[in-house]
């Protein structure tokens, strides 16, 4: 929970759904129980947004069918039907899963046929309640569409796109997804299969846990993974709140909201780098092309927290953890948890390695590589772990964990990586202007930062407006903007 309340500005992101994880998260967790910025939120009403301006100027109009004004229409359209049944509606349409979570404290709440029984959290698309499904007599999650009628049309592609990603899936470590739907009032929602356990992310707050289970944990979502990966799918947000671990142990991993399909291509634009910071891979960072082996590294970090009790990368911004990723070097798990052998510790090396090439190629070979670690949980260390009749290391020196050679065995290829939707060539020397100017605000990062805009701008004032995005302070986004050329 953040110390303070979130400034104005920062506020009215929140309200709008333009801030994305972690961060987000922190401000949900901060406001639910801050009257204030209750308060605050209440009143964003005024057009102060480009997109709630576009939907007041289209509000009274005929709604266009076609054309850049028609990802907008039908919000328009709940609009009026909101102004003519009462204010709840509305402010459903507006924050769908933030009113419904204050209706719940109050009484019973409906969603189509689903009673809500009770919140469970926020997710990377917004509230997830346990719901009762009268129809087939079983316990739901249903998770609520952050942004409701007013999500953009790129918002509702990456909602749907999870449920084609998850409702292909068939594997016990992975959540079931049931159904999808959409109320009057144009709020999507998924059904998913309950999990009545807690979040990794939750045990971990108890501190870190010992080397086999930590190991057993990671082996079962790197089988997981490899089913996934089989199917052409990449989760792209392994993280341990993304993590369920129920009453029996077994792990079940959820939230595939911004998975990507195999020639599906990537539906985030200027460049926009989706899930949690700390544990994305270094190209997913930069929003450059990602195929399965940057889910291994999602869940190489998740390890490391798991044994360490902290993710391997620290920073307090964009920038500082954008560098850690590309430029640190993680500390030894053996340093920080000396109970872990250095085998298991270069196990986690190789998972973080900062290129993709040189890490573990399948989900199959980390699984692997992990199994002899998982089977010692409950038996003891031994000085050499083996994978059937062949050594999967050598005596390694303590820190300084030896590179992992796996035994031939036939193995799946990497995914396809996915494809920019770049538009335009851009003149390198725009570009090298756009790095000057931005360097000013953001230091050395205004490299990254400007190659990652440009894969997805169509000119320079879209390309300009994607770099000030990246800007901390109001006024030191006007100053950069002016250094825009013609």
């Amino acid at each position: 929970m953040p110390e303070v309340c979130p400034d104005p500005e920062r506020l009215r992101e929140f309200a709008i759904g333009r801030i994305a994880d972690p961060g987000w998260d922190a401000i949900a967790r901060h406001v639910e129980n801050c009257p204030g910025c209750q308060a605050q939120l209440d009143e964003i009403e005024r057009p102060v947004d480009e997109l709630v301006s576009q939907l007041r100027r289209l509000n009274g109009a005929a709604l266009p069918e076609t054309g850049e004004d028609a990802v907008c229409a039908r919000a328009v359209a709940g609009f009026r039907s909101a102004s003519a049944n009462g204010g709840l509606r509305s402010r459903v349409s507006a924050d769908a899963g933030r009113e419904l979570a204050r209706r719940l404290l109050q009484g019973p709440v409906r969603l189509d046929r689903f009673e809500l029984r009770s919140e469970l959290g926020v997710g990377s698309f917004g509230y997830v309640f346990q719901a009762w499904d009268p129809q087939l007599e079983r316990l739901v999650a249903l998770k609520v569409q952050r942004a409701g009628s007013f999500a953009s049309h790129e918002d509702v592609q990456r909602f749907l796109r999870e449920a084609r990603s998850a409702a292909q899936l068939k594997h016990p470590s992975i959540v079931s997804l049931y159904e999808t739907g959409q109320t009057e009032d144009g709020v999507w929602f998924l059904v998913c299969e309950y999990i009545d356990g807690s979040t990794l992310e939750e045990r971990l707050k108890s501190g870190a846990l010992a080397p086999g289970e930590a190991a057993e944990i990671a082996g079962e979502l790197a089988e997981a993974l490899q089913y996934a990966h089989e199917h052409g799918v990449v989760h792209r947000d392994i993280k341990p709140s993304n993590i369920l671990v129920a009453p029996d142990d077994r792990v079940k991993l959820t939230d595939f909201g911004i998975a990507s399909r195999s020639g599906d291509p990537r539906l985030t634009s200027e460049g926009m780098a989706l899930g949690s910071l700390f544990y994305m891979s270094p190209e997913q960072m930069k929003a450059e092309t990602v195929d399965a082996r940057s889910d291994l590294y999602s869940v190489g970090v998740t390890l490391y927290e798991m044994l360490t009790g902290q993710p391997p990368v620290q920073g307090t911004s964009f920038y500082s953890i954008l560098k850690a990723h590309m430029e640190g070097r993680p500390r030894a798990v053996t340093e920080l948890a000396p109970e872990v052998s250095p085998e298991l510790s270069g196990v986690i090396a190789k998972s973080l390695e900062k290129a993709p090439e040189a890490r573990f190629r399948t989900a199959a070979e980390f699984h692997a590589a992990l199994s002899g670690f998982a089977a010692e949980r409950n038996s003891g260390s031994v000085a050499t772990r083996i994978l059937g009749a062949q050594p999967v290391f050598e005596t390694p020196t303590p820190r300084t964990p030896l590179p992992i050679e796996m035994p031939a065995r036939p193995e799946s290829p990497p995914l396809p990586p996915q494809t920019s939707t770049a538009s335009r060539s851009w003149d390198p020397a725009i570009l090298e202007m756009a790095r000057k100017n931005l360097a000013v605000f953001v230091g050395p990062m205004a490299k990254v930062l400007v190659n990652r805009a440009a894969k997805n701008a169509r000119n320079i004032a879209e390309l300009y407006q994607a770099l000030a995005s990246e800007i901390s302070t109001p006024a030191d986004r006007e100053k950069f903007l002016r250094t825009r050329p013609p």
